[in-house]
């Protein structure tokens, strides 16, 4: 199940907590906004009016519209986060065929862009699978959700703000995670998806054909001929896409140089990371990185740095 998410305006956060319960607590709620449960570590299992049953474990989310009836109990020992938020109209569940064709149809427009303008606004709304699994985003999850309830408890006038933002890079991490389970392992066979899950988790490691081949005991030409078959691309052509597509967080919201960034994510050295980042977006990462750090996605971040601009100026005055 997928629930079309709306984010114009971004979705206002009413809540944000976390807590850990032992085994065997169990209670039952119905809460008037939105709720997003991310599991830490234990077992959490939720169950439904219409008889379904959850079971939650470390690195999982669970998506639960609002007013709707659920018992939530600790199976084992369990650490959670928990988001109350509303959107300017209700979650819609979508057939995982539309969003699939959603999704290619916005990353062809998105390919043609890297070169030039847009050809249209950007959608309202996201898409984020009911429940998940984060293995590989886990603690980057847990850090932006430590944020939230930072900035929940904080006394700033900006810090709602600061929430609002920072829960909605909580809503693309996990819409990340739905497009890339929905358009790179729904017609990829099962040798394919392994490898790409390996580079996805490995990709700060040094990463080759060769690598590959030995880790799965794989001949090399196999592995050649199913990237190129099924991906349309080298294995270092996907390789150097994973890495990119990481790159691009790390210069938007880390204070890290350029050639940090680029070790982080696995590149050699910062020149080869400059000619492929540049040959992907026409624009280098040190470009990228004064441009777009910090960006929002939507208005809010611009009119709170004029905020504190505006304070500041009145401090010094």
């Amino acid at each position: 199940m997928i629930y079309a998410i709306p984010i114009s305006p971004l979705p206002d956060v009413g809540k944000v907590g976390h807590i850990r319960y032992r085994s065997g607590w169990s209670e039952s709620y119905c809460h008037p906004r939105n709720v997003l449960i991310y599991v830490v570590s234990g077992e959490f299992n939720y169950s439904f009016q219409n008889g379904e049953n959850v079971k939650l474990l470390g690195g999982n989310h669970l998506m639960i519209p609002a007013g709707v009836p659920y018992t939530a109990s600790a199976g084992a020992d369990c650490d959670y986060y928990y988001v109350h938020f509303t959107c300017n109209a209700p979650l819609i569940r979508r057939e995982e065929a539309e969003v699939i064709a959603i999704l290619k149809e916005d990353s062809d427009r998105q390919k043609r862009a890297r070169v030039g303008n847009y050809e249209s606004e950007a959608r309202s709304e996201i898409y984020v699978a009911r429940t998940g699994s984060h293995s590989e985003r886990n603690k980057s999850l847990q850090y932006r959700l430590s944020r939230c309830a930072e900035f929940r408890q904080g006394v700033s006038p900006l810090d709602r703000m600061r929430l609002i933002n920072q829960f909605f890079t909580v809503l693309l991490s996990l819409a990340a995670a739905t497009g890339e389970q929905l358009l790179e392992t729904k017609h990829l066979s099962p040798s394919l998806v392994k490898l790409t899950r390996y580079v996805e988790e490995n990709y700060p490691a040094p990463l080759s054909l060769e690598a590959l081949s030995k880790e799965f005991s794989l001949s090399k030409q196999y592995i050649m001929r199913l990237f190129r078959e099924q991906l349309g691309m080298t294995v270092t052509q996907y390789i150097n896409e994973v890495r990119l597509r990481k790159s691009l967080e790390l210069l938007s919201f880390h204070s890290l140089s350029v050639s940090e960034v680029a070790y982080a994510v696995g590149f050699s050295g910062i020149y080869y990371f400059d000619r492929v980042f540049k040959k992907a977006y026409a624009i280098t990462p040190t470009e990228f990185q004064r441009t777009r750090r910090l960006a929002p996605h939507d208005h809010l971040i611009k009119k709170q740095a004029s905020v504190e601009a505006a304070q500041d100026a009145l401090q010094k005055g």
